[in-house]
C-alpha cells in the first residue's frame, strides 16, 4: 500500500456515525472527571479539591493568551485543506504548532517566575508551589489541545478517542496512586502534566508520520495570515468565555478558603458532566459544517443546525430537571455529607446546563462560515 493511501486527509464519514464517535470521545473526560473528582473528594477533602480546581482555573486563564485562538483556526483550515489542498496540511500543522508553542512558552515562563507574587496576591503562600506546577499544565494543555483540534479538523475522531482514552486513563492512575499514598494537590497536578505529555508524544508522531508530504512550494505568509484572521477573533472571544467559566474559582479563592473552592468545583464538575451530549455535538459539527460550507452546501448546513439545536435543548432540559429534584441527596450519596453545600449550589447551575447546551452549538457554526468576529 502506498504512502499516499496511508496519508491523513479529510475523512468523509456519515454525520450519524461521527456523532457516535464524538459522543464516545466526549464521554471519556466526563467519566474521568467524575472518577477523579470522586477520588479526590472522598480521600483528599474539600481543601485538596479546591487547590486543584483553583490551579487548573489559573492555568486556563493564562492560556487565553497562550492559545491565541490558533487551535480552532487550524482545525477549521485543516477541514478545508484536507478536502481541497491536502499538500497544505503538513505546513499548516508545523506553522500553527510553532506559533502556539512560542506564545505558550512565554506565558508558562511568566507564570513560573511570578509564582510567589501570584500566591501573595491571593494572600495564601501555600499556593506558590501549585502556581509553579501550573506552568507545566499550561504547556501540556496547550500543545495537547492544539493537536487534538487539528485531528478533529481532519474528521478522524476515532483517533482522538484512542489517544484521549490513554490520556485520561493515565490521569486516573496517577491521581489514585498519589492520593492513596498520602500526597497532595501538587503531586496530583504533576501527574496531570505527565498524562498530557504522553498524549502529546503520540499525537505528534501520528501527525508527522501520516500527514501528506507537501510536494509543492507553500506560501507560509498566506498560512499565517489565515491563521491570524481566524485566530485573533477567537482569542478575543475565548477571553470572555474564560472569564465566565474559570475566574469564578479564582475569585472564590481570593475571598474564601480553598475548601469553599472545593465545594464550588464539585458542583461545576457535575455541571460539565451534564453537558457531554452538547459537547459531542460540537466536536461532530466543527468538521462536518466546515467541509460542507467550503463545498458550498449551505442548505445542508442549515438543516443540520436545526436538528442539533433541538437535540441540545432536549438533553439540557432533561439533565437540569434531574438535578433540580435530586441534587442534594445525590451529592450526599456519591461524595459524602461533606459536600451537601455543593448539592445546594446546583439550584443555580441547572440554568447553566440549559443555556450552555444550546449556546455551545453557535461556535462551530460561526467557525465553519469564517464569521468568528460575530462570536
Amino acid at each position: 500500500m502506498s504512502s499516499k493511501k496511508n496519508s491523513w486527509t479529510y475523512l468523509d464519514t456519515p454525520l450519524e456515525k461521527n456523532y457516535l464517535w464524538s459522543l464516545a470521545v466526549t464521554l471519556i473526560p466526563v467519566v474521568s472527571s467524575f472518577a477523579v473528582s470522586w477520588i479526590i473528594a472522598r480521600w483528599g477533602g474539600p481543601e485538596v479539591m479546591g487547590t486543584i480546581a483553583w490551579t487548573m482555573a489559573l492555568a486556563t486563564v493564562v492560556l487565553i493568551i497562550g492559545k491565541f485562538g490558533l487551535g480552532l483556526a487550524a482545525s477549521r483550515l485543516a477541514s478545508e485543506y484536507g478536502v481541497e489542498k491536502p499538500g497544505m496540511l503538513r505546513p499548516l500543522f508545523k506553522t500553527g504548532l510553532a506559533f502556539r508553542f512560542a506564545i505558550t512558552l512565554v506565558m508558562a515562563l511568566l507564570t513560573l517566575l511570578l509564582a510567589g507574587r501570584i500566591a501573595g496576591f491571593f494572600n495564601n503562600p501555600g499556593l506558590e508551589k501549585p502556581v509553579q506546577v501550573a506552568a507545566l499544565l499550561i504547556v501540556g494543555a496547550s500543545l495537547y489541545e492544539f493537536m487534538e483540534h487539528f485531528i478533529v479538523g481532519l474528521n478522524r475522531i476515532h483517533v482522538v478517542y484512542k489517544v484521549r482514552t490513554v490520556n485520561h486513563l493515565l490521569r486516573l492512575i496517577f491521581t489514585s496512586v498519589f492520593i492513596w499514598s498520602g500526597w497532595g494537590a501538587v503531586e496530583i497536578l504533576t501527574g496531570y502534566s505527565g498524562a498530557w505529555l504522553a498524549a502529546i508524544v503520540v499525537y505528534l508522531l501520528l501527525l508527522l508520520i501520516f500527514l501528506p508530504s507537501t510536494g509543492t512550494m507553500v506560501d507560509r505568509r498566506e498560512l499565517v495570515r489565515r491563521l491570524l484572521v481566524l485566530g485573533v477573533p477567537l482569542a478575543a472571544s475565548s477571553a470572555s468565555v474564560t472569564i465566565f467559566s474559570q475566574t469564578d474559582r479564582l475569585m472564590i479563592g481570593y475571598f474564601f478558603e480553598m475548601d469553599e473552592v472545593g465545594q464550588y468545583a464539585i458542583a461545576r464538575n457535575v455541571t460539565e458532566v451534564s453537558l457531554f451530549p452538547a459537547f459531542a455535538l460540537v466536536m461532530t459539527l466543527r468538521p462536518a459544517l466546515a467541509s460542507r460550507f467550503s463545498a458550498g452546501r449551505v442548505e445542508e448546513c442549515s438543516r443540520i443546525l436545526q436538528q442539533t439545536f433541538l437535540f441540545a435543548l432536549v438533553f439540557g432540559v432533561l439533565f437540569a430537571s434531574v438535578f433540580a429534584v435530586f441534587a442534594v441527596p445525590l451529592f450526599s450519596l456519591v461524595y459524602s455529607t461533606d459536600f451537601l453545600y455543593a448539592g445546594e449550589l446546583m439550584a443555580v447551575f441547572i440554568w447553566v446546563i440549559v443555556l450552555r447546551s444550546v449556546g455551545a452549538i453557535l461556535l462551530p457554526s460561526l467557525i465553519a462560515a469564517e464569521k468568528t468576529k460575530f462570536y
